[in-house]
């Protein structure tokens, strides 16, 4: 995975227990709202 610049700083600074996270580019691109509501609606 490429890296990217916010990851050397995410691994100083996050809790111990996250800094092994990984991250990736997001695929939903614009819906990702619209997933993230429907979910938040559905979890009421």
């Amino acid at each position: 995975m490429r890296q990217y610049g916010f990851r050397k700083y995410f691994a100083e600074k996050a809790f111990h227990a996250c800094e092994d996270t990984k991250f990736e580019l997001a695929k939903l691109g614009n819906d990702a709202g619209i997933y993230g509501g429907v979910e938040l609606v559905l979890n009421l």
